[in-house]
């Protein structure tokens, strides 16, 4: 009589995958962010020359209206420029002490400004929050803004106004800090 067949009890069998050590991320390279901004800087750049003619036409038609006038439309075009994405501050900058000479300047730059900022920021933090923060906000982002919020941040902001960063992205990552 043959024997019966001995079943050997069921082993769970472990399989070990190897684990890639390189972080996985969506974000873009550094030559694509080079190629974009280099475009971004010579269409800006053709922008400008191309017209001048017109820049030429709106800065001696403010130096002729009235300083109401004058006011409004610099107060209208700081609001524009506080926002994440557009550019034109400094242009702004030298427009106003152009055409109201450096004390006059100052004081219309600090005002409109001021509005600009307070608008951009309330706007940001209310209505397009999330969308800056899925664009904007990473880990290191997330640190800067702790140091922002520290007894010394009014410094940080003060020194971030002075370097080349876009003035509406420097308002949009300063508007979500609450977000990290």
């Amino acid at each position: 009589m043959p024997e019966p067949l001995r079943r050997e009890p069921l082993q769970k069998v472990v399989v070990y995958s190897s684990v890639s050590l390189e972080p996985i991320t969506n974000e873009p390279s550094c030559f694509s962010v080079s190629v974009s901004s280099a475009c971004v800087v010579v269409i800006g750049c053709a922008f400008i020359v191309l017209s001048r003619d017109y820049i030429k036409y709106v800065l001696i038609s403010l130096e002729h209206s009235d300083i109401i006038i004058s006011f409004i439309v610099f107060l209208i075009l700081f609001i524009a420029v506080s926002f994440p994405f557009t550019w034109g501050y400094i242009l702004l900058n030298i427009a106003a002490g152009y055409l109201f000479g450096v004390v006059a300047g100052i004081l219309l730059i600090m005002s409109c400004a001021a509005v600009g900022i307070l608008l951009a920021h309330v706007t940001i933090r209310r209505f397009f929050g999330n969308f800056v923060r899925s664009r904007l906000v990473s880990l290191s982002m997330c640190n800067f803004i702790t140091v922002v919020e520290s007894e010394h941040g009014f410094k940080l902001i003060v020194l971030a106004r002075l370097t080349p960063i876009p003035f509406g992205l420097q308002n949009a990552v300063f508007a979500v800090r609450y977000f990290c």
